[in-house]
């Protein structure tokens, strides 16, 4: 399957799961079959092959039935959190995600954070907060350079949310943060499309 029938057959999936979890109410005893015959009756039949003939899409399809629709929202507004951050700095997707979500975007310098630490060659970021600024750098090099001190942990945070980075330890002065597989793609990703 092409990456955008792909995307677009994730995204209308979990759509329909959650408004078929919202036609039946908190009912317990929504199933699988019950979907699918739901996606028969509004002409799905497209999808509804698709996960017939899957059996793990099944077992995950069925494990989200099962939970409560307060839970699969609350999930799918975080999902689109993190999706409008790592879309506002694709150009092309920068416009509709900064509408949409204008609260959501990662910031040039948590971009540029990123960036520095992918082309540093190390695995780990410090970060700590001093009377006269802060210190970043990485574990082995030389300090990174950064244009907004007061917002220096929110970008960080927002890289850990979107999993570009992973929190690993923390003493009485500083933090360590790690760089995850998908910061180090997101961050060659972007830098191919300039």
């Amino acid at each position: 399957m092409d990456p955008l029938t792909l995307t677009t057959t994730f995204a209308t999936l979990i759509q329909l799961i959650g408004m078929f979890k919202q036609e039946g109410g908190e009912s317990a005893k929504l199933d699988h079959q019950q979907f699918m015959e739901w996606l028969s009756y509004h002409r799905h039949e497209e999808l509804k092959a698709f996960v017939s003939t899957n059996a793990a899409l099944q077992s995950e399809v069925t494990s989200m039935l099962r939970q409560d629709s307060a839970t699969i929202l609350a999930k799918l507004e975080s999902m689109n959190a993190i999706l409008a951050k790592m879309f506002s700095q694709v150009e092309g997707f920068r416009g509709i995600s900064q509408i949409m979500l204008p609260n959501t975007a990662l910031s040039d310098q948590a971009i540029s954070l990123l960036g520095q630490l992918v082309a540093s060659g190390s695995r780990n970021l410090i970060y700590g907060e001093v009377p006269s600024g802060a210190i970043l750098q990485p574990d082995d090099g030389e300090p990174f350079t950064f244009t907004d001190g007061v917002f220096l942990s929110d970008d960080i945070d927002s890289l850990v949310q979107c999993g570009f980075l992973t929190h690993r330890d923390e003493s009485n002065f500083a933090k360590t943060y790690g760089i995850t597989r998908a910061g180090a793609a997101y961050s060659r990703a972007l830098e191919s499309l300039k």
